[in-house]
């Protein structure tokens, strides 16, 4: 992995409710285009804090 990151925010989302919204988008004749989803905004250092505590033997970038 890298051994820095940049603490740009990203977009989280769990998949079950990804895999619901394509489902319901599938069923619909009229929609179009693209689709967001998107549950809750982490910064990236925020994230990775969070991983170190589920998972402390991971090597974790800086």
């Amino acid at each position: 992995g890298k051994e820095t990151i940049q603490n740009v925010i990203h977009a989280i989302v769990d998949l079950r409710d990804v895999a619901e919204a394509s489902v319901l988008v599938y069923e619909c004749s009229e929609a179009s285009g693209r689709y967001i989803c998107n549950a809750h905004q982490m910064r990236a250092r925020d994230l990775v804090e969070i991983l170190k505590r589920l998972y402390p033997h991971y090597n974790y970038p800086k």
